[in-house]
């Protein structure tokens, strides 16, 4: 709920209505429980929730039934990176992979800082290689990443070995 700064969940086993507030607190901020505009979420095997907290640039980790976060990653707002962080996930190795909002470069967080993994370049409109807009990503079982594009109109696939841009930031 990006305009209430809230995430929440609904009960699938429920009949009711009733929402529950697991992250942020009804209004904009950037305390350790507050969320700005969230946008992309993850859920790990521990079911901690990683929220991407678009308008704070952040990505926060909120451990199972906690209400405070711990602020994984802080995207800097120097020029470095396209623009605000839209979605996250995890791999099965519990590295970071975060998608950026404006033509939908994807970084993998590693032990020697961000490496841009795809999509590395200005976006072209009708390319196949570029974005625009996109909205989630996901893996699949042999590591290729999926990523919807509304704007384009199409799901795109990108091979993770044959898709790295090499640059460390």
């Amino acid at each position: 709920m990006p305009n209430h700064h809230q995430v929440v969940t609904k009960s699938l086993h429920s009949d009711t209505n009733m929402l529950t507030i697991v992250a942020g607190v009804g209004f904009e901020g950037s305390e350790r429980h507050m969320l700005t505009e969230p946008r992309g979420i993850f859920v790990n095997t521990n079911l901690d929730l990683y929220v991407v907290d678009y308008g704070n640039g952040r990505i926060q980790r909120f451990p199972s039934g906690e209400i405070n976060a711990v602020t994984i990653v802080h995207i800097p707002n120097d020029g470095t990176f396209y623009s605000f962080p839209q979605n996250i996930v995890l791999d099965a190795n519990d590295q970071i992979y975060i998608q950026m909002y404006s033509i939908g470069s994807i970084y993998r967080l590693g032990p020697i800082g961000y490496q841009c993994i795809a999509y590395c370049d200005e976006p072209t409109d009708g390319i196949p290689e570029s974005l625009s807009a996109p909205q989630n990503i996901v893996f699949d079982s042999s590591g290729n990443i999926y990523t919807v594009d509304p704007d384009n109109t199409y799901i795109q696939k990108t091979l993770l070995s044959k898709n790295t841009c090499g640059q460390y930031y």
